[in-house]
């Protein structure tokens, strides 16, 4: 589950990194927030 959740945030963040840098960041502060740790890594 933690491979597919993983992978769906790598797309997703992907797409947005494309569209515009600090949107990247904004979401990835707020992702680190709200998910635990360890599956951002």
């Amino acid at each position: 589950m933690a491979t597919v959740l993983r992978n769906l945030l790598t797309v997703v963040f992907l797409r947005v990194f494309s569209f515009h840098p600090l949107s990247f960041y904004y979401s990835l502060m707020i992702l680190t927030k709200f998910l635990p740790y360890p599956l951002l890594h």
